[in-house]
């Protein structure tokens, strides 16, 4: 889980309160300090607010670059100022992406349906979207065994990190054979017919596409059950 919080105690109302005499940006590595600065939009020598450090740390995890923000003040010499720290830890950002066991596809095939490119921060939810979205490029070709997993390893070479997609293709599911269960009065054979999907015969393959598979249904529904 992703963590925002914020460590501050509480404090009265700025007319009586401190204000902020320096910020500093700890735990960026890609991300400069500069940059961090300008989305929290928080100055020295502007008001010591809660309220609005908690609005800055919301717009600094709404970047996606960040899975952990914190920030805490820590008292000054003097009296009416203190210094505000924002401490972040960053996802990490890969500067390539590749593909290992994808033998029935290829890897141009894959980069069309992935999100993840050069430079991105990468995040869970999009490293398993990726995952899925190769998933149900090999289902659709037959491979409904297929299993994707990721892995971040550093390439000295490029002086940065290297995304893996790591395919595990599995067998291809055939179909031996199509049967139907509850059809009276209705042939087999018609409703094999208005099929995409195919039993495997020795002229032709019968490849097992899931979503070949939930049209094939609708289509005998229409044919046959709808007036």
């Amino acid at each position: 889980m992703c963590l925002v919080l914020l460590a501050v105690a509480a404090l009265p109302a700025w007319s009586a309160g401190p204000y902020v005499k320096e910020i500093v940006v700890t735990g960026n590595r890609q991300v400069s300090s500069d940059k961090v600065l300008r989305v929290i939009r928080i100055a020295p020598g502007s008001p010591y607010e809660v309220n609005k450090l908690q609005e800055a740390l919301k717009r600094l995890f709404a970047t996606k670059q960040f899975q952990y923000v914190q920030a805490y003040k820590e008292d000054t010499a003097s009296p009416d100022s203190v210094r505000v720290v924002v401490r972040v830890d960053e996802y990490p950002k890969v500067e390539d992406i590749r593909y290992e066991g994808n033998k029935h596809v290829d890897d141009d095939d894959i980069k069309e349906v992935v999100n993840v490119s050069a430079g991105t921060f990468i995040r869970p939810a999009l490293l398993n979207k990726d995952k899925d979205a190769i998933a149900d490029l090999y289902k659709e070709k037959g491979y409904y065994r297929v299993s994707v997993s990721d892995s971040i390893v550093s390439d000295p070479e490029m002086r940065g990190l290297v995304l893996m997609y790591v395919v595990d293709e599995g067998q291809k599911v055939s179909v031996k054979h199509i049967d139907f269960i509850g059809i009276r009065g209705l042939d087999s054979e018609e409703l094999r017919g208005v099929m995409s999907t195919k039993q495997d015969t020795w002229l032709r393959g019968g490849d097992f596409k899931p979503k070949e598979f939930e049209e094939d249904k609708e289509k005998i529904l229409e044919s046959f059950f709808v007036a």
